[in-house]
């Protein structure tokens, strides 16, 4: 009953939000035009590859969270050391970022009539990166010590935030550069918000304490290999797409992209809940069958949600986006959602991975996708343009669910036989 609780609470942190935001993107596509949309899409992009930077500390800050929740002087350790460690992590970003924005620019191929205000607003963009990094550490006290209602609480209040700021600030202003403005903003308050909820457990320091720093690289280290790959693997079909046909037609893909990435809000939240808890456990304690209930659960979830989207795609696409959209985005929303069912399954293996401590495998997963699906992107994008873009990234969920889901099964087999024995 308590992951079923918790999930629901994951849920409701995200689609509350996702209420607001689906509007709020329409209503940015519209104000910005289709080149500018797509551009804001990228920045999105820089946003979520920042994560990296942390190298993985977040992640294993959750673990270790859960792992020492009677030893509050240890917790609190684990959030200064975290909260230190990617401060300055984050000021390496933001100059790299910074410095790198023209040559960014030009991969992108942006029109001349959007190239200065483009730079100036990416460039505003890296003043959140620390921001977005801390808030990423201390909701990892709140997830690792499984306070979801709290947890999601904060998620809700700064998701909203964040859905509606961009929008608000094009109805103050004009033009990309406002939209970027509004996400930065955001971005400030959601650290404001997951610092304060933090805060009200433990106090918050800013002290990095060497022993605990190299207990948090132990298990994240492994994670940075996933935390510069994934993020690769997330974001580069928009890259790729502005490259080879212009950032306009970045716009068709991310709009159908983004109602996708919505989509997975729930396995991810069902996920989120299991983690900590198996992470505490340090076993899968359920029985088999109870384990595959979940997979097939979780399964006729997402195609109940899955299938009247696809039957109303176009509809959908012509009032969330307007006319433009429908053609393209249309075909590109309806590839997308099969490999959303992939997606969606696959994270119950990777969470039953990670949770049993095997980080360097989920590593070695995203690493052995990496370079078949770069090769696959370019080749579909070059013969089919968008539509390449959406059926590489659903070849890629279906490859990645077997790799993760034979991993697995090979882990637990591993793990009876020493038991056995």
């Amino acid at each position: 009953m308590n992951l079923i609780k918790n999930s629901l609470w994951n849920l409701s942190g995200s689609i509350i939000p996702s209420l607001f935001a689906i509007p709020s993107i329409g209503f940015i596509a519209r104000r910005l035009g289709i080149e500018s949309f797509g551009i804001f899409t990228i920045a999105f992009a820089f946003i979520g590859y920042a994560s990296m930077f942390d190298v993985g500390i977040s992640r294993a800050a959750i673990r270790l969270v859960s792992r020492s929740r009677q030893n509050r002087d240890g917790l609190i350790l684990i959030i200064a050391t975290s909260t230190m460690a990617v401060i300055l992590l984050s000021l390496v970003a933001m100059a790299a970022l910074f410095f790198s924005t023209p040559t960014i620019c030009h991969f992108l191929k942006i029109s001349p009539e959007h190239l200065d205000n483009t730079i100036s607003a990416i460039r505003l963009l890296c003043i959140a990166i620390p921001f977005f990094l801390l808030t990423q550490v201390w909701t990892a006290y709140l997830e690792g010590m499984e306070l979801f209602s709290e947890l999601n609480i904060q998620k809700t209040l700064a998701g909203v935030v964040m859905a509606l700021l961009p929008a608000l600030m094009l109805i103050i202003g004009s033009g990309l550069y406002y939209a970027i403005l509004g996400i930065l903003f955001s971005r400030i308050i959601a650290a404001l918000i997951s610092y304060l909820f933090c805060k009200r457990h433990i106090p918050i320091s800013f002290k990095l304490d060497h022993a605990t720093l190299k207990e948090l690289l132990s298990f994240g280290g492994w994670l940075t290999i996933s935390n510069i790959i994934s993020p690769i693997m997330v974001y580069i079909d928009r890259f790729v797409l502005s490259n080879a046909l212009g950032a306009k037609n970045v716009a068709f893909y991310s709009s159908a992209s983004e109602a996708v990435t919505r989509l997975l809000i729930i396995p991810a939240s069902i996920a989120k809940a299991l983690f900590p808890r198996l992470s505490f456990d340090n076993r899968i304690e359920q029985p088999s069958s109870l384990w595959e209930n979940y997979h097939f659960i979780l399964f006729c979830l997402c195609l109940a949600i899955a299938l009247p989207i696809f039957i109303l795609s176009g509809f959908i696409m012509k009032i969330w986006m307007g006319e433009e959209y429908v053609l393209i985005g249309t075909e590109a929303l309806r590839i997308l959602l099969i490999g959303f069912i992939f997606s969606s399954m696959a994270h119950l293996p990777y969470v039953e991975i990670q949770a049993r401590g095997h980080s360097h495998i989920t590593a070695a997963i995203n690493a052995i996708e990496l370079l078949p699906y770069l090769w696959l992107l370019y080749l579909l994008i070059a013969h089919f343009g968008v539509i390449g873009a959406a059926i590489s990234w659903t070849c890629r969920m279906v490859l990645d669910f077997c790799l993760l889901k034979l991993a697995a099964l090979w882990l637990a087999s591993k793990e009876k036989k020493q038991q056995a024995s």
